[in-house]
């Protein structure tokens, strides 16, 4: 079993960690090129998301008297250590990797073996994270690496899910799978989910349903991997 806790809107979240005042602000982060990189949830429920020019949505911010930060990536490569750090002191003994800067990939399997309550085991790291760095987390766990991403989109995009998703059965991971789009598994980028889609095949669970090799020499690894992983929730 595999967890992969990652930073909640953490670009965002990195700007206002010493101004907490700040936090139900709209804030929009840019790189300096005019487009946004990352919006915090005020932002997003105002109808504002990251990505966006933000001379398209300045008005829309100044009416909410939002605000917009220019990335300080020294900052955030600080806050990543912090949170990394923070991680890692609690997991200790576990496999971990890093995986991007709020990425984490570690293993719960000998947790998992003695009957641990990984929801509870999850929650109560999320929380002591939090404590410790001001980083709030959202957090998956499945039998593979490709199932804990799929458990952590489920945390942020699914009912009835509320920040954490702990994927233990296939028919709870296929109900996942049946409402996660096929361009949102991992190793799908935009031109696999243009064939795939253009092929009738919309969801993850669609994926899992086809057949491994055939789509391996007509696609590419990626394809393969990524439908073998989520087949190997079996």
């Amino acid at each position: 079993m595999i967890c992969l806790l990652d930073g909640t809107r953490f670009y965002a979240e990195s700007c206002i960690t010493y101004k907490p005042a700040l936090r139900n602000t709209p804030l929009l982060v840019t790189a300096g090129q005019g487009i946004s990189i990352a919006a915090n949830r005020a932002c997003t429920n105002i109808g504002i998301s990251k990505f966006t020019p933000i001379w398209e949505e300045i008005d829309r911010l100044r009416v909410h008297k939002g605000i917009v930060y220019k990335a300080n990536f020294n900052t955030f490569s600080h806050h990543s250590d912090r949170f990394m750090t923070a991680l890692e002191k609690h997991i200790q003994g576990a496999r971990s990797m890093r995986y991007s800067v709020d990425e984490v990939f570690y293993d719960v399997s000998h947790l998992y073996r003695i009957n641990v309550d990984l929801n509870e085991h999850v929650q109560a790291l999320r929380k002591a994270i939090y404590k410790e760095t001001g980083v709030p987390t959202g957090a998956g766990v499945g039998k593979t690496l490709t199932l804990a991403k799929v458990a952590s989109w489920a945390a942020k995009n699914c009912q009835p899910y509320q920040g954490q998703c702990v994927l233990l059965s296939e028919k709870e991971t296929d109900m996942v799978l049946k409402q996660m789009p096929v361009g949102k598994l991992w190793n799908i980028g935009r031109q696999l989910n243009k064939h795939l889609t253009q092929e009738g095949i919309l969801t993850a669970y669609q994926l899992k349903q086809c057949d491994t090799k055939n789509y391996h020499k007509r696609y590419s690894i990626n394809v393969a991997n990524s439908s073998f992983s989520i087949y190997s929730s079996k």
